[in-house]
């Protein structure tokens, strides 16, 4: 079976950790031989904050309106190449604001490219957990603006071990009362009781969340509430979130009724697509076709879709 012919659900996906490394070489000035040793990380980094340092020169060519749509168009591009036939691709907009460059011309921009090419897609807008709770109220309400219009829910990233995520309380009422839904990362650099504040919040969604594994009630929790985990299997290692991929928690979390999504995180960064983490967990852990097929149905499902996408979605999904 070639994995590249099943119809993909992404979920978790960062714009900025999936620009074409020739594309950051021609707009960072640079070879492409130095913009892959900046952007790609190694197999194995010291932790979370090591991979995180991939993202300086990423980030730096993501400072105009071209720019920006050029990358948008691009990573749309790869995604319907990888048959992905739904995408929410994430990213933190106060990242680029700049004299030049407004938070409306920013959103935009990538929705213009976006829009170039045929395939069903959203954004997320990323709180960071370094940023003021000034800033991160003002994505929530940069969110609300374009809800429905091409952005469909807020995320917070960044270091979860250095900044709680119990510590996002407020940010997350404020969401709530403005009626804008969220993803949280929790439990990729912390312990399960990021997770549980995660869910306590009422993330319908989590990011990564590997490290629930470590506890049997936070594990029930999910299940219970029906809680999707994003997982992001070769990023888990590249972070040292997993030793290895045959200790990764995923196939473990699957069977026992936890839903889960498959997803690259950076495509760039960790030098990966969908269909090649198919075929790793296929290789390591036995995942067959019809597994694919059935957590891409609950990907979509639990994605921040219309109705109408995910009535749409689900039929090319159906009968397999």
């Amino acid at each position: 079976m070639d994995y590249k012919d099943i119809p993909k659900v992404e979920l978790h996906l960062h714009l900025d950790g999936s620009i074409r490394p020739k594309t950051i070489a021609e707009l960072a000035n640079v070879s492409l031989k130095e913009a892959l040793s900046l952007s790609v990380a190694p197999p194995k980094c010291q932790d979370l904050n090591d991979y995180l340092t991939r993202f300086d020169l990423l980030i730096s060519v993501m400072n105009n309106k071209e720019n920006l749509e050029r990358i948008a168009y691009e990573l749309a591009q790869d995604l319907s190449n990888d048959n992905v036939i739904y995408a929410e691709i994430r990213f933190a907009p106060m990242q680029h604001v700049s004299a030049n460059l407004t938070l409306d011309e920013i959103i935009t921009s990538i929705l213009n490219g976006l829009y170039k090419v045929n395939i069903k897609t959203n954004l997320i807008l990323c709180m960071l957990r370094s940023h003021s709770d000034t800033a991160n109220y003002e994505v929530i309400d940069l969110a609300k603006k374009y809800l429905g219009k091409g952005v469909c829910a807020i995320d917070l990233a960044g270091a979860e071990a250095l900044y709680p995520t119990r510590n996002f309380a407020k940010l997350f009422e404020y969401a709530k009362k403005q009626n804008v839904p969220f993803t949280i990362h929790a439990g990729e650099a912390d312990g399960p009781e990021s997770i549980n504040a995660a869910i306590e919040f009422g993330a319908p969604r989590i990011g990564h969340g590997i490290n629930c594994i470590q506890d049997e009630e936070t594990m029930e929790l999910l299940k219970n509430k029906n809680v999707l985990l994003e997982i992001c299997p070769t990023s888990n290692i590249q972070t040292n979130a997993v030793s290895n991929i045959g200790e990764h928690p995923v196939y473990k979390l699957y069977e026992r009724g936890i839903k889960i999504s498959i997803n690259t995180d950076n495509r760039t960064v960790s030098n990966i697509t969908l269909t090649s983490e198919y075929e790793l967990l296929d290789k390591v852990f036995d995942f067959t076709i019809q597994d694919f097929y059935q957590i891409n149905r609950d990907a979509i499902l639990s994605s921040f879709a219309s109705t109408e996408v995910k009535k749409e979605i689900l039929k090319r999904l159906e009968n397999k």
